[in-house]
This record gives structure tokens, sequence and C-alpha cells, in this order.
């Protein structure tokens, strides 16, 4: 009993610190990279620049401090327990897509399943997924021109899946380049946590995303 309760105290240990170092990373990845990058344009504010200039950096610090901000969000919303959910990620997804198409000339419909299954879902799985949709609504608005994207949530019986369907103009295969370190990225993440990712053109282009339950 002594070596049962020691091995999992071993196991909660060595959880949490993975999770610390994710957060560290993550953290150091994304904030220290947007804190940089105003820290440089500040100092260039300070030397002798155009009135146009200076407007211009402003206008980028500006959206770089939104977007940390945003990040930050993102971060504290995997970290906590509390969103241990289907149901959450489904509506925090859910959520930021349509504030993301809301000054935009894209309409976003959103499909939610009739039930959703009180399915816990941790928190690294949450962020990858979120992360993979983000990533993917950001490639609708820059490539695709298309005026409607509609994502839908599918429940199966041992995972469920997201699906992303534009009616733009699809991906040139032989322009697959623009996209390629996203795509790769977003193939890494859904690798990571044994879930499932494939792009198509039908009709525009579909991305699909599959997670199995843990069980």
């Amino acid at each position: 009993i002594y070596r049962y309760q020691l091995s999992k105290k071993m196991q909660q240990h060595h959880a949490i610190t993975a999770d610390r170092m994710r957060i560290s990373s993550e953290m150091h990845d994304d904030l220290g990279s947007g804190l940089s990058k105003i820290s440089m344009l500040s100092d260039t504010i300070n030397k002798d620049t155009s009135e146009e200039e200076i407007k211009h950096h402003l206008s980028t610090i500006s959206r770089s401090s939104k977007e940390m901000v945003e990040t930050m969000g993102d971060i504290i919303w995997s970290m906590n327990a509390k969103n241990d959910h289907l149901a959450n990620l489904i509506a925090y997804i859910r959520k930021y897509s349509m504030e993301f198409f809301e000054t935009t000339s894209i309409q976003c419909i959103v499909i939610l399943p009739e039930t959703i299954p009180p399915i816990l879902i941790d928190g690294v799985l949450r962020r990858n997924v979120f992360l993979v949709v983000k990533e993917a609504l950001h490639n609708v608005l820059k490539h695709s021109a298309c005026d409607t994207v509609t994502m839908k949530f599918e429940i199966h019986p041992h995972s469920f899946s997201i699906l992303i369907h534009d009616n733009g103009k699809g991906i040139d295969q032989l322009k697959i380049s623009e996209f390629g370190n996203g795509l790769i990225n977003m193939e890494k993440r859904m690798n990571t946590i044994g879930g499932k990712f494939s792009i198509r053109n039908q009709d525009g282009t579909i991305i699909e995303i599959s997670i199995p339950f843990k069980t």
C-alpha cells in the first residue's frame, strides 16, 4: 500500500512538474516575444522618427498589447481546472469564433450537438485544440476569400470532432507552402494529444480535427 501511494504521489509530482514547464514555456514564447517586440518599438519611438512613423509604431504596440492580453487569458483559461469539461471547451471556442469574425465581412455559423456528455478534458488537450482552431480561423480570414465559415461540433461514441468549412476559393496545392508552418504546427499539436488533423478542398476548404475521449 505504501509503495502504491508513493507511486501515485510521484506520478502526480511529475504531472505537476510537466504542466509547470509547459506553462513556463508558453509564457516565455508567447508573452516574452510580445514584450520584446513592444520594448523594441518603444525604443524606436524615442529616436528621431517622423509623426507618421510614430503613429504606425503606436498602432503596432497597441495591437501587440491586445494580443498579449488575449494570450494571457487563453493560458489562464487552460490552467483553470474548473474548465476541464468538454462543454466548456466547446463554449470557449464558440465564443472566440463568433467574436473573431464579428468585425469582418465573413459570417460565422456554429452548429452545436444536441447534447454534450459530461466528459473531462484536461488543460493540455483543451489548449492544443483551441490553438489549432485559432490558427485555422486566422487562415480562413487571411487566405480563403470566403463570405461564410461554418464550424460544426460532432460527438461520437469514443471521440469528438470539429469541422471548419469555408466557402472560399479552396487551397491551391501548388501554393501549399504559404500555409506550411501553420499546417505543420496544427498537425503536430493534434499528434501530441493523440488526435487527428486533415484538410481538403470541398466547396471551399474543410479542416477537420478529431480527438479521442480519454478512458
